[in-house]
């Protein structure tokens, strides 16, 4: 006889066979899962008899992805075969009579296997769907993910190693990793990266080139893991790797660049020391290192304790004033040996320290340059500027003192003369020697001797001029209006004899017979180096009838001779007593002589 079951309805559907054992299913019982039930006299085998090759992908795909849990189904299926095996162990008249009347186990059983063969269904599409998800989550991660067997054997290759090898999947699943994929020289160590994790059991990394299908070769960072089987045995190989070619050229190109900067840092012959806003030194170049050797290493430490010895801030510190005001600073500052004596002298120039990131000040930049050599040169070119301008003082001092002893002889001679006419030459003479020796006088008690200030000399000339002829009970008023401008010698001294000649000529001239009146002298800046110089007197006048240019006056040739030689115009203005207007520039030919009639 032979039974039909129904997982559906549980119901036994008998048919005799020749050795009166159950040989037939039907065709709801065949639906279950293709499983193929056949039952003997005294037990019930279970096998595959229909074609399982989709649920075999499924089963290959979960063993690829998640091995437990297929190792979970496997180990359900074989509860569900020995549950029916306990109960399915009576001979055929007894299993008969049990199950129509509903005592037996088996009918028991049924229902269990019903419940376990639902539950398995279910099974089924969860991890049908888990393996989607985790094969779509593979699929689209920016890693490179291989999954081998223990032996390095690759079974799945995700779409991130086809896009960056140029490998196809179907290509590489069977093959090893280091036929194909790791250079010769790189399989070494890929090697002792895999057995490590497979001896140690712990996670790896390792770091090497990849080659493409085209034949180039790519950086790749690997970290290795596994997945063990019910047994704790390694099941899978895990690989993922990311590609780090761009970031292994980029830290290449900074490196080099960073060797760059710092072999120029380096190679600078100035100081150069960096600090932080607490006054600590974080970096310095070599030459800060030659110059301070004694306190070496320099970083980590306060700045005026290495370079200065002191135990507090200097006085005045440039990097302080620039750590307040972000501003640049320079100061000379000395240079300290070891035993606290100055070596040498230093150019010390501070910059703000900016992150160009936030705006933030993270310091300040020391320059310095030893300027030593400069310095002493500086000195001896001091201590001779200061040797020649005593030498320079001391020739004026000494043209002026001759230049009153050709005054006080001209004076003397002319106690010897009794012609009125020859005794005026004598003292116009002896007025121009004083004119000249003023000019010297004022040179040796100036600051600067290239320059005479013009109008403190012109008062000065006025006055003596003024006791010359004797005009002390202020009969002829003086008034002079003139800019404070300083004059180089070469102009000073034509101008001050054109003072002295037309001034002589006002006091000779102008006032006869006690004669009141006033006499003006005015100079002016016209611009950068024009200027106008007017003396004019309110007297009887210059004759109507003379010439200046054609005079035969030594005084007014002399003056003609003297504008010529300054570049400049004379004019005369007859309107009201005498005028004599000249403008000039600034004489530039120093050392030229000065060319007089004869």
């Amino acid at each position: 006889m032979s039974y039909g079951i129904s997982l559906q309805t549980a119901e036994v559907i008998s048919r005799a066979g020749p050795q009166n054992e159950i040989h037939f299913i039907d065709h709801l019982g065949e639906k279950f899962y293709a499983y193929h039930f056949q039952f003997e006299p005294w037990r019930w085998n279970i096998y595959f008899s229909k074609d399982i090759t989709g649920y075999s992908t499924l089963l290959m795909r979960v063993r690829s992805a998640h091995g437990a849990t297929a190792a979970i189904l496997v180990l359900t299926a074989l509860v569900l075969y020995w549950s029916l095996n306990r109960h399915v162990r009576k001979p055929v008249g007894e299993i008969v009579g049990a199950i129509t009347d509903g005592k037996h186990p088996l009918y028991k059983g049924i229902h269990e296997f019903e419940f376990l063969a639902e539950s398995i269904h279910r099974m089924m599409h969860t991890l049908e769907d888990n393996t989607k998800w985790i094969d779509s989550l593979l699929s689209t991660v920016g890693a490179l993910v291989i999954v081998m067997e223990p032996d390095g054997k690759i079974v799945m290759f995700n779409r991130t190693c086809e896009k960056v090898t140029g490998f196809e999947s179907q290509t590489v699943i069977g093959r090893y990793l280091w036929d194909f994929l790791i250079p010769h020289t790189s399989v070494p160590l890929a090697r002792r990266s895999f057995d490590e994790l497979t001896e140690k059991r712990v996670p790896t990394s390792f770091e090497g080139p990849v080659l493409t299908s085209a034949g180039l070769e790519i950086s790749v960072l690997w970290n290795n893991t596994f997945i063990t089987d019910e047994n704790e045995e390694i099941k899978w190989l895990i690989a993922t790797g990311i590609d780090i070619t761009r970031r292994l050229k980029m830290e290449a190109e900074l490196e080099e660049r960073e060797h760059f900067l710092s072999s120029i840092f380096s190679s600078i012959q100035d100081g150069i020391s960096i600090l932080d806003t607490e006054m600590n030194i974080i970096g310095v170049n070599q030459t800060m290192e030659k110059w301070y050797p004694f306190r070496v290493p320099l970083t980590g430490k306060k700045c005026w304790e290495v370079y200065h010895g002191r135990q507090q801030i200097c006085d005045e510190c440039p990097s302080h004033e620039t750590l307040h005001t972000r501003r640049t600073s320079m100061r000379v500052v000395p240079r300290i040996g070891e035993d606290g004596s100055t070596t040498g002298w230093l150019e010390l120039y501070s910059f703000p320290f900016i992150d160009m990131t936030t705006g933030s000040l993270k310091g300040v930049i020391e320059y310095v340059r030893d300027i030593t050599d400069r310095k002493a040169a500086q000195e001896r070119l001091t201590s001779s500027l200061e040797e020649k301008e005593i030498l320079l003082k001391e020739v004026h001092h000494r043209v002026k003192n001759n230049l009153q002893i050709i005054s006080g002889l001209l004076n003397l001679q002319s106690h010897h003369i009794t012609d009125e006419k020859a005794l005026e030459i004598y003292k116009e003479s002896q007025n121009r020697v004083i004119s000249m020796a003023l000019i010297h006088q004022d040179l040796y008690q100036s600051q600067d001797l290239g320059q005479v200030n013009f109008a403190y000399y012109v008062r000065n000339l006025a006055e003596n001029l003024f006791t010359s002829y004797g005009i002390k009970d202020g009969r002829i008023k003086l008034s002079i209006n003139a800019q404070s401008q300083d004059l180089v010698v070469d102009t000073a001294i034509p101008c001050g004899l054109v003072v002295n000649e037309l001034l002589s000529n006002s006091l000779k001239h102008a006032f006869p017979h006690g004669r009141k009146g006033e006499i003006r002298i005015n100079f002016a800046v016209l611009d950068e180096d024009r200027f106008v110089l007017t003396v004019a007197d309110n007297g009887v006048g210059f004759p109507s009838g003379m010439d200046p240019e054609k005079s035969d006056s030594l005084g007014l040739q002399l003056v003609l001779v003297l504008v010529e030689q300054l570049g400049g115009t004379l004019e005369l203005d007859r309107t009201s007593g005498t005028s004599f207007t000249i403008t000039f520039r600034e004489y530039h030919e120093a050392g030229t002589e000065l060319h007089f009639p004869r």
